[in-house]
């Protein structure tokens, strides 16, 4: 059987780094996370290389993102997608939207190709509740809540180290920035950051996915055009800054080597999903603050310990124990197991042989 899976090519981005390496992900490393996970739980799969008419397949798998929102267009994929014409296994599909009416701002092609997909799929797995009421608005009713593929890279639900002294804990940190510039600064209660902020104040580790500045600095490429905008907004010297990222800044190109960072410390708190993901799947604790209707509705189908991000605030951090304490960090567990049933379910009525 041949399954060509439609994501970013993560030989490539292996062989990259820096700015290369951030535009082979599709710029956020989290990508390679799900990306990863289908290679792991679907057999024979192999990366599409070029979307040629040509090139045939037995099946087709999509590891999806939040594709569904007003600048995409995705009308390109839906005519490959048509012109295949065999089963269509799309998973972690999620909507960037704030609210059901923003549906009106979806372009023709990306409805064409959620409309083909549905044909051609016996169920389009979803991140969350929210996805699904957007897909039913649309006249899509086959649709499977599933949260995202990547929580089960390892084929089990991961099991979470327990936090031996919460008074004590190494944290490691993740923000959402992706484009530094002025506008940064104009937020009053900006908890992004004082995520990075906090981080440089306490010397954190910061696990950037997207963050092109500090990805360009740690890859030893020129940034000193943005270097006293980034110092203003670390609330920092330069040269402390460019210290702190050097030390203790990280950004993946390899999963494996994620995880081992992960590992080394006791509690990852973020914005980043999937930097919440990878912490657990490490087996390290991760709480997510939830900044945006997708992040929220992935929490939320996923049972990950989360804190809005207008609950949260940066002094909790000072006080771990009392932070740790408003989290149950085993109610996942459960509705991973069903997330993880129901996952291998699609795939298998969609034709995919697996290794769950």
């Amino acid at each position: 059987m041949k399954v060509g899976v439609h994501g970013i090519n993560l030989e490539l981005l292996k062989q990259n780094m820096g700015t290369p390496a951030l535009k082979a992900s599709g710029n956020n490393f989290g990508n390679m996370l799900f990306t990863n996970s289908i290679y792991k739980q679907v057999k024979d799969c192999q990366f599409i290389r070029k979307r040629k008419v040509a090139d045939s397949y037995d099946a087709i798998v999509i590891p999806a993102a939040n594709w569904i929102n007003e600048r995409s267009d995705y009308g390109d994929l839906a005519d490959f997608l048509y012109k295949q014409n065999v089963p269509v296994s799309i998973v972690g599909l999620g909507a960037q939207f704030q609210k059901i009416d923003d549906i009106d701002l979806l372009s023709e092609g990306t409805k064409r190709f959620l409309k083909v997909t549905s044909e051609l799929t016996t169920s389009i797995g979803v991140r969350g509740e929210f996805t699904k009421k957007v897909l039913n608005e649309l006249g899509i009713n086959n649709v499977s809540v599933l949260g995202c593929p990547s929580l089960f890279t390892h084929l089990k639900v991961p099991e979470i180290r327990e936090i031996k002294d919460p008074s004590d804990v190494k944290l490691s940190l993740g923000g959402t920035r992706y484009i530094l510039t002025k506008g940064n600064f104009n937020k009053k209660d900006d908890i992004q950051r004082k995520l990075y902020q906090f981080a440089v104040q306490t010397n954190s580790p910061m696990f950037y996915q997207s963050e092109e500045f500090e990805i360009k600095l740690m890859a030893r490429e020129d940034v000193e055009d943005k270097m006293q905008l980034a110092a203003e907004y670390y609330s920092t010297s330069k040269d402390r800054l460019s210290k702190y990222i050097r030390d203790f800044g990280k950004y993946h190109t390899d999963i494996n080597q994620w995880l081992i960072d992960s590992m080394k410390t006791d509690l990852y708190v973020g914005s980043r999903i999937h930097g919440v993901i990878a912490s657990m799947l490490a087996g390290t604790p991760g709480i997510l603050i939830s900044h945006d209707e997708r992040t929220r509705e992935l929490a939320k189908s996923m049972s990950i310990p989360c804190i809005d991000a207008n609950e949260f605030d940066i002094d909790m951090l000072f006080d771990t124990r009392s932070f740790i304490g408003m989290f149950n960090f085993e109610s996942y567990k459960k509705r991973g197991a069903e997330n993880m049933k129901a996952l291998n379910e699609l795939y298998l009525s969609n034709g995919l042989e697996t290794n769950f």
